[in-house]
Protein backbone atom coordinates (compact mmCIF):
# COMPACT_ATOMS: atom_id res chain seq x y z
CA UNK A 1 0.00 0.00 0.00
CA UNK A 2 0.94 3.72 -0.66
CA UNK A 3 2.47 4.89 2.59
CA UNK A 4 -0.11 7.99 2.32
CA UNK A 5 -3.35 6.71 4.51
CA UNK A 6 -6.03 8.66 4.26
CA UNK A 7 -10.03 7.55 5.75
CA UNK A 8 -13.06 8.29 3.79
CA UNK A 9 -16.32 6.89 5.61
CA UNK A 10 -19.45 6.26 3.69
CA UNK A 11 -17.37 4.59 0.16
CA UNK A 12 -20.55 2.52 -0.14
CA UNK A 13 -21.57 4.28 -3.23
CA UNK A 14 -22.15 8.44 -3.89
CA UNK A 15 -19.83 10.76 -2.96
CA UNK A 16 -18.16 8.20 -0.73
CA UNK A 17 -17.25 5.78 -3.44
CA UNK A 18 -16.13 8.97 -5.90
CA UNK A 19 -13.76 10.39 -3.24
CA UNK A 20 -12.24 7.06 -2.60
CA UNK A 21 -12.09 6.48 -6.23
CA UNK A 22 -10.18 9.69 -6.60
CA UNK A 23 -7.42 9.45 -3.54
CA UNK A 24 -6.13 5.91 -5.04
CA UNK A 25 -5.93 7.89 -8.30
CA UNK A 26 -3.84 10.06 -7.02
CA UNK A 27 -1.95 7.27 -5.11
CA UNK A 28 -3.44 7.20 -1.66
CA UNK A 29 -4.11 4.44 0.28
CA UNK A 30 -7.67 4.45 1.61
CA UNK A 31 -9.32 2.76 4.14
CA UNK A 32 -12.71 2.85 3.29
CA UNK A 33 -15.92 2.55 6.06
CA UNK A 34 -18.95 0.64 4.94
CA UNK A 35 -21.86 -0.49 6.62
CA UNK A 36 -21.69 -4.00 5.19
CA UNK A 37 -18.79 -6.85 4.56
CA UNK A 38 -20.07 -8.15 1.44
CA UNK A 39 -19.92 -4.35 0.29
CA UNK A 40 -15.94 -3.98 1.69
CA UNK A 41 -15.23 -7.63 -0.10
CA UNK A 42 -16.53 -6.46 -3.36
CA UNK A 43 -15.30 -2.91 -3.10
CA UNK A 44 -11.96 -4.30 -2.39
CA UNK A 45 -11.96 -6.45 -5.25
CA UNK A 46 -12.72 -3.79 -7.50
CA UNK A 47 -10.39 -0.85 -5.75
CA UNK A 48 -7.26 -2.71 -5.33
CA UNK A 49 -4.34 -3.40 -3.29
CA UNK A 50 -4.85 -0.09 -2.36
CA UNK A 51 -8.16 0.39 -0.68
CA UNK A 52 -8.99 -1.33 2.78
CA UNK A 53 -12.35 -1.31 3.91
CA UNK A 54 -13.22 -0.66 7.41
CA UNK A 55 -16.41 -1.98 8.47
CA UNK A 56 -18.78 0.26 10.83
CA UNK A 57 -21.63 2.86 11.35
CA UNK A 58 -21.39 5.62 12.40
CA UNK A 59 -23.84 5.27 15.17
CA UNK A 60 -22.39 1.90 17.06
CA UNK A 61 -19.12 3.53 19.09
CA UNK A 62 -18.22 -0.37 19.26
CA UNK A 63 -17.77 -1.18 15.82
CA UNK A 64 -16.23 2.64 15.46
CA UNK A 65 -13.49 1.62 18.14
CA UNK A 66 -13.06 -1.92 16.81
CA UNK A 67 -12.13 -0.17 13.35
CA UNK A 68 -9.90 1.84 14.91
CA UNK A 69 -8.27 -0.87 16.12
CA UNK A 70 -8.20 -2.37 12.90
CA UNK A 71 -6.56 0.91 11.41
CA UNK A 72 -4.19 1.20 13.10
CA UNK A 73 -2.87 -2.68 12.28
CA UNK A 74 -3.05 -1.24 8.70
CA UNK A 75 -1.06 1.49 9.64
CA UNK A 76 1.44 -0.42 11.21
CA UNK A 77 2.61 3.06 13.19
CA UNK A 78 1.97 5.03 10.22
CA UNK A 79 -0.14 7.82 10.48
CA UNK A 80 -3.34 9.49 8.84
CA UNK A 81 -2.80 12.80 6.29
CA UNK A 82 -6.28 12.63 6.31
CA UNK A 83 -10.14 11.52 7.22
CA UNK A 84 -12.46 12.69 5.30
CA UNK A 85 -15.80 12.62 7.49
CA UNK A 86 -18.68 11.95 4.47
CA UNK A 87 -20.96 9.00 6.08
CA UNK A 88 -24.33 11.02 6.23
CA UNK A 89 -28.56 10.00 5.28
CA UNK A 90 -30.55 12.39 3.96
CA UNK A 91 -34.28 12.53 5.07
CA UNK A 92 -36.99 14.48 3.63
CA UNK A 93 -40.78 16.06 4.55
CA UNK A 94 -42.23 18.97 6.08
CA UNK A 95 -40.82 19.44 9.54
CA UNK A 96 -44.33 19.10 11.04
CA UNK A 97 -45.04 15.59 9.53
CA UNK A 98 -41.80 14.08 9.94
CA UNK A 99 -41.48 11.34 13.17
CA UNK A 100 -39.21 12.61 15.91
CA UNK A 101 -37.69 9.35 16.20
CA UNK A 102 -36.60 10.36 11.64
CA UNK A 103 -35.39 13.67 13.52
CA UNK A 104 -33.32 11.99 15.94
CA UNK A 105 -31.73 9.85 13.37
CA UNK A 106 -31.11 12.17 11.49
CA UNK A 107 -28.97 14.06 13.78
CA UNK A 108 -27.88 10.74 15.21
CA UNK A 109 -26.09 9.84 12.07
CA UNK A 110 -24.97 13.77 10.46
CA UNK A 111 -23.76 15.16 13.52
CA UNK A 112 -23.20 13.17 16.57
CA UNK A 113 -21.90 10.31 14.04
CA UNK A 114 -19.39 12.58 13.06
CA UNK A 115 -18.16 13.50 16.21
CA UNK A 116 -17.59 9.74 17.47
CA UNK A 117 -15.64 9.02 14.28
CA UNK A 118 -13.50 11.77 14.71
CA UNK A 119 -12.85 11.31 18.66
CA UNK A 120 -11.74 7.49 17.06
CA UNK A 121 -9.13 8.42 14.47
CA UNK A 122 -8.33 11.58 15.89
CA UNK A 123 -4.91 10.07 17.71
CA UNK A 124 -3.90 8.66 13.88
CA UNK A 125 -3.54 12.46 12.58
CA UNK A 126 -2.02 13.66 15.21
CA UNK A 127 1.57 10.94 14.62
CA UNK A 128 4.09 12.75 12.26
CA UNK A 129 4.38 11.50 8.90
CA UNK A 130 6.59 11.17 6.14
CA UNK A 131 6.48 14.89 5.28
CA UNK A 132 6.46 16.23 8.83
CA UNK A 133 2.98 17.40 8.98
CA UNK A 134 0.10 17.01 11.06
CA UNK A 135 -2.73 15.41 9.09
CA UNK A 136 -6.23 17.19 7.86
CA UNK A 137 -10.26 16.20 8.54
CA UNK A 138 -12.97 17.23 5.93
CA UNK A 139 -16.20 17.39 6.33
CA UNK A 140 -18.59 17.02 3.73
CA UNK A 141 -21.34 18.96 4.58
CA UNK A 142 -24.03 20.32 1.45
CA UNK A 143 -24.93 23.33 0.30
CA UNK A 144 -28.38 22.88 2.45
CA UNK A 145 -26.19 23.56 5.39
CA UNK A 146 -26.29 27.15 4.40
CA UNK A 147 -29.56 27.32 2.13
CA UNK A 148 -32.85 25.82 3.65
CA UNK A 149 -35.04 24.36 1.37
CA UNK A 150 -38.64 23.06 2.44
CA UNK A 151 -39.04 19.57 3.25
CA UNK A 152 -35.62 19.30 3.80
CA UNK A 153 -35.28 21.00 7.16
CA UNK A 154 -34.18 18.06 9.17
CA UNK A 155 -31.53 17.32 6.43
CA UNK A 156 -30.64 21.35 6.71
CA UNK A 157 -30.75 21.35 10.20
CA UNK A 158 -27.99 18.42 10.85
CA UNK A 159 -25.81 19.96 7.90
CA UNK A 160 -26.09 23.54 9.93
CA UNK A 161 -24.95 22.01 13.24
CA UNK A 162 -22.08 20.13 11.21
CA UNK A 163 -21.13 23.38 9.97
CA UNK A 164 -21.03 24.98 13.25
CA UNK A 165 -19.63 21.89 15.04
CA UNK A 166 -16.45 22.34 12.58
CA UNK A 167 -15.58 25.83 12.88
CA UNK A 168 -15.17 25.65 16.43
CA UNK A 169 -13.53 22.49 16.24
CA UNK A 170 -11.30 24.07 13.47
CA UNK A 171 -10.35 26.26 16.00
CA UNK A 172 -10.07 24.36 19.28
CA UNK A 173 -7.14 22.04 16.90
CA UNK A 174 -5.21 24.64 16.00
CA UNK A 175 -3.09 23.15 18.96
CA UNK A 176 -1.97 20.52 16.80
CA UNK A 177 -1.61 22.07 13.92
CA UNK A 178 -4.48 20.38 12.00
CA UNK A 179 -6.79 21.90 9.62
CA UNK A 180 -10.57 20.47 9.83
CA UNK A 181 -12.43 21.78 6.12
CA UNK A 182 -15.71 22.27 5.33
CA UNK A 183 -16.95 20.91 1.53
CA UNK A 184 -20.93 21.34 0.41
CA UNK A 185 -21.39 19.56 -2.23
CA UNK A 186 -24.92 21.06 -4.04
CA UNK A 187 -26.44 18.06 -6.53
CA UNK A 188 -24.50 15.13 -7.10
CA UNK A 189 -25.66 12.37 -9.70
CA UNK A 190 -26.02 9.05 -8.12
CA UNK A 191 -27.50 6.17 -7.28
CA UNK A 192 -30.09 7.81 -4.41
CA UNK A 193 -32.03 8.94 -7.34
CA UNK A 194 -32.88 5.63 -8.70
CA UNK A 195 -34.50 4.67 -5.45
CA UNK A 196 -38.05 4.42 -4.74
CA UNK A 197 -38.04 7.32 -2.13
CA UNK A 198 -36.72 9.59 -4.38
CA UNK A 199 -40.72 9.54 -6.12
CA UNK A 200 -42.29 8.51 -2.66
CA UNK A 201 -44.20 11.37 -1.51
CA UNK A 202 -44.56 9.58 2.42
CA UNK A 203 -46.58 11.25 4.92
CA UNK A 204 -47.06 14.38 2.36
CA UNK A 205 -49.59 12.56 0.29
CA UNK A 206 -53.47 13.72 0.90
CA UNK A 207 -52.22 16.75 3.25
CA UNK A 208 -51.82 20.44 2.84
CA UNK A 209 -47.97 20.01 1.35
CA UNK A 210 -49.44 17.52 -0.88
CA UNK A 211 -48.79 19.85 -4.03
CA UNK A 212 -45.99 21.72 -2.65
CA UNK A 213 -44.02 18.23 -2.13
CA UNK A 214 -44.87 16.74 -5.35
CA UNK A 215 -43.07 19.64 -6.87
CA UNK A 216 -40.38 19.94 -5.01
CA UNK A 217 -39.98 16.13 -5.87
CA UNK A 218 -39.45 16.67 -9.50
CA UNK A 219 -37.72 19.36 -8.84
CA UNK A 220 -35.13 17.43 -6.80
CA UNK A 221 -34.86 14.60 -9.02
CA UNK A 222 -34.08 16.86 -12.26
CA UNK A 223 -31.63 18.64 -9.98
CA UNK A 224 -29.76 15.30 -9.11
CA UNK A 225 -29.71 13.56 -12.17
CA UNK A 226 -27.98 16.66 -13.66
CA UNK A 227 -25.49 16.95 -11.18
CA UNK A 228 -22.07 16.27 -10.60
CA UNK A 229 -20.96 12.73 -11.27
CA UNK A 230 -19.45 11.04 -8.43
CA UNK A 231 -16.03 11.02 -10.07
CA UNK A 232 -16.23 14.55 -10.96
CA UNK A 233 -16.92 15.49 -7.19
CA UNK A 234 -14.22 13.37 -5.61
CA UNK A 235 -11.75 14.42 -7.48
CA UNK A 236 -12.69 18.03 -6.48
CA UNK A 237 -12.71 17.21 -3.06
CA UNK A 238 -8.62 15.59 -3.56
CA UNK A 239 -8.24 19.13 -5.18
CA UNK A 240 -9.00 20.82 -2.13
CA UNK A 241 -8.06 18.53 0.34
CA UNK A 242 -3.85 18.56 -1.92
CA UNK A 243 -4.34 22.89 -1.25
CA UNK A 244 -1.17 24.12 0.70
CA UNK A 245 -3.30 27.06 2.08
CA UNK A 246 -7.36 25.84 1.75
CA UNK A 247 -9.98 28.11 3.09
CA UNK A 248 -12.23 27.02 5.41
CA UNK A 249 -14.81 26.35 3.41
CA UNK A 250 -15.84 25.11 -0.55
CA UNK A 251 -19.49 25.51 -2.12
CA UNK A 252 -18.68 22.54 -4.91
CA UNK A 253 -21.80 23.38 -6.83
CA UNK A 254 -22.43 23.43 -10.34
CA UNK A 255 -24.16 25.76 -11.90
CA UNK A 256 -22.68 27.97 -8.59
CA UNK A 257 -24.08 31.52 -10.06
CA UNK A 258 -27.74 30.47 -10.19
CA UNK A 259 -27.71 27.59 -7.60
CA UNK A 260 -25.34 29.20 -4.93
CA UNK A 261 -24.38 32.90 -5.50
CA UNK A 262 -27.46 34.48 -6.03
CA UNK A 263 -29.69 32.78 -3.37
CA UNK A 264 -26.99 33.42 -0.93
CA UNK A 265 -27.37 37.09 -1.51
CA UNK A 266 -31.29 37.46 -1.12
CA UNK A 267 -32.51 38.97 2.16
CA UNK A 268 -34.65 35.75 3.61
CA UNK A 269 -38.00 36.88 3.22
CA UNK A 270 -37.22 37.37 -1.02
CA UNK A 271 -36.23 33.98 -1.10
CA UNK A 272 -38.81 32.83 0.79
CA UNK A 273 -40.63 34.25 -1.50
CA UNK A 274 -39.19 32.91 -4.75
CA UNK A 275 -39.23 29.41 -3.22
CA UNK A 276 -43.04 30.06 -2.09
CA UNK A 277 -43.72 30.51 -6.19
CA UNK A 278 -40.99 27.51 -7.21
CA UNK A 279 -42.65 25.38 -4.82
CA UNK A 280 -46.28 26.43 -4.92
CA UNK A 281 -46.12 26.92 -1.45
CA UNK A 282 -48.75 29.86 -1.70
CA UNK A 283 -51.43 30.44 1.31
CA UNK A 284 -54.39 28.10 1.42
CA UNK A 285 -56.85 29.34 3.65
CA UNK A 286 -59.13 26.55 3.47
CA UNK A 287 -56.25 23.72 4.32
CA UNK A 288 -57.10 21.81 6.80
CA UNK A 289 -54.40 22.62 9.86
CA UNK A 290 -55.79 19.02 11.61
CA UNK A 291 -53.95 17.35 8.89
CA UNK A 292 -50.53 19.10 8.69
CA UNK A 293 -48.91 17.28 11.94
CA UNK A 294 -48.25 13.97 12.38
CA UNK A 295 -47.25 12.47 15.40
Amino acid sequence: MSDKYVIVTGVSSGIGLGTAKSFLRRGYSVLGSVRKKSDGDALKKSLGDNFHPLIFDVTDTQSIKAAEREARTVLAGASLVGLINNAGVATSGAVLLQSLEELRYQLEVNVIGQVAVTKAFFPLLTNKHSQGKPGKIVMISSAGGKISAPFLGSYSASKRALEGLSDSLRRELKIFGIDVIVIGPGSVSSDIWKKKSATDLGPAEGTPYEDAARTMQRYALEKGTAGETIDSFGSQVVDVFEKRSPRARYALVKGKLQNWVIPRLLPPRLLDQAMAKKFNLKRNEDAPIETAVKE
